[in-house]
């Protein structure tokens, strides 16, 4: 993917400095297992997501510098413009994604506290990387690293750019046909059960299947090898949001009715999730898919400023950032791929939610939904009141009635 993107030796670049980013959270979660557990599935996290993550945020600036040096800014100048705005948008995206995880610290099973570590530290990393050392890195070695140059940044992709014209002239019905999928997923989302995976399913082959037939076969009896299952008031469970009910939705279609896990992993349904996954793909999705919306929007706003016209920006917006985001996207996607190849079955079953969360949010919500939806507020979406811009210390922003043209 990061030969496809730059077709050049700054395809390397990434890595290293999702290496550096990846190291160093083991060398700080180290310290951090010298005073409390840490569970083994964070070294799945630190490795797998800490590569996409670390590899997405590098992505972004690198591409973005890129772009400037086309423009005819050199040097020191082109660093400082990347910084300026693909390094302000990855700075709020991770801090973002670390906060949407630094919940988990606070539970008290020490199984979730431990995840809540490794997810707080990867992006808070990668963002220190990708700030510090990439711009060193792009100051002193960039121009010699992008060759041979094949494809310049100067323009937009074509294909993008013909794509967002299409949505923003069909707005509604890209809107309405994104609904339709996310309704969908969503109501399969409304089956799924939470709880304790038949033991039966989960322990087919391996050291758990062992243990399970050894304590079958003990004579002990069934009470230590049956679920309990408890009883709450439903007035206790929350709302959450549709982009993440539909990935609950792909889990229950999935595993919990075997629509998919009996084909591809030859497990079969588990009829219910455990009930911490859940949970887990709430506290990943919500952070992961907001960075891609996040660099999408901020776009979007920096063509607005200089057009005027919300269907401009649009058509702009996701020109340019339409192949890079789909790109990093399918890093992170193939990054839980791998990580579903785990032989514990409820890491497939996490694994699974994300990739599934992030593929939609890169077809349905950012392909679709996004660009239709800013389409039809029109300048409403740029309107910032008074009283908040104060409390953010930014300027005030007023809907401009006579620039709204449509077109690019």
């Amino acid at each position: 993917m990061l030969a496809f993107v730059f077709a050049s030796l700054l395809a390397f670049v990434p890595l290293v400095m999702a290496i550096v980013s990846i190291m160093s959270t083991f060398l700080i979660l180290w310290g951090v297992g010298s005073v409390t557990a840490v569970s083994s599935i964070v070294e799945f996290l630190v490795a797998l997501i800490g590569l996409g993550i670390a590899i997405d945020y590098s992505l972004l600036i690198v591409v973005r510098w890129r772009e400037e040096r086309a423009h005819g800014h050199d040097g020191d100048e082109a660093v400082v413009r990347a910084m300026a705005t693909a390094g302000r948008a990855v700075v709020f995206s991770g801090t973002t994604v670390a906060i949407g995880l630094l919940a988990m610290i606070v539970l008290p099973l020490p199984f979730l506290r431990s995840i809540g570590y490794a997810g707080m530290l990867i992006p808070l990393i990668s963002v220190i990387v990708a700030t510090t050392l990439l711009p060193l890195v792009l100051v002193k070695l960039g121009n010699r690293l992008d060759w041979p140059h094949v494809r310049s940044d100067d323009q937009a992709s074509r294909a993008w750019t013909r794509w967002a014209r299409l949505v923003v002239r069909r707005r509604w019905f890209a809107a309405l046909g994104a609904l339709l999928v996310l309704a969908a997923l969503v109501f399969a989302a409304t089956g799924l059960k939470p709880g304790s995976a038949d033991v039966n399913t989960l322990s087919k082959t391996g050291d758990a299947h062992t243990g399970l037939v050894a304590l079958e076969r003990s004579g002990i009896g069934p009470g230590a090898l049956t679920p309990i299952e408890m009883l709450a008031p439903t007035s206790d469970a929350g709302h959450v949001a549709a982009s993440l009910a539909a990935a609950w939705g792909v889990i229950t279609l999935v595993w919990q009715q075997g629509h998919g896990s009996s084909l591809i992993w030859g497990i079969a349904a588990t009829h219910s999730v455990d009930a911490w996954i859940p949970l887990m793909v709430f506290a990943f999705l919500f952070g992961l898919s907001m960075d891609y919306e996040v660099f999408i929007l901020a776009r979007m706003r920096e063509e607005y400023d200089a057009s005027g016209s919300t269907d401009a920006a649009v058509v702009r917006g996701i020109g340019r950032t339409g192949r890079l985001v789909t790109s990093a996207a399918l890093i992170l996607f193939l990054a839980f791929a791998s990580m579903a190849s785990a032989p514990d079955t409820t890491v497939k079953v996490f694994a699974t939610a994300l990739a599934a969360g992030l593929i939609l949010d890169a077809t349905v919500i950012r392909a679709l939904l996004v660009p239709a939806v800013v389409s039809l507020f029109g300048r409403w979406n740029w309107w910032l009141p008074a009283w908040p811009a104060r409390l953010l210390r930014v300027k005030p922003s007023l809907p401009r009635a006579a620039s709204e043209t449509s077109g690019d």
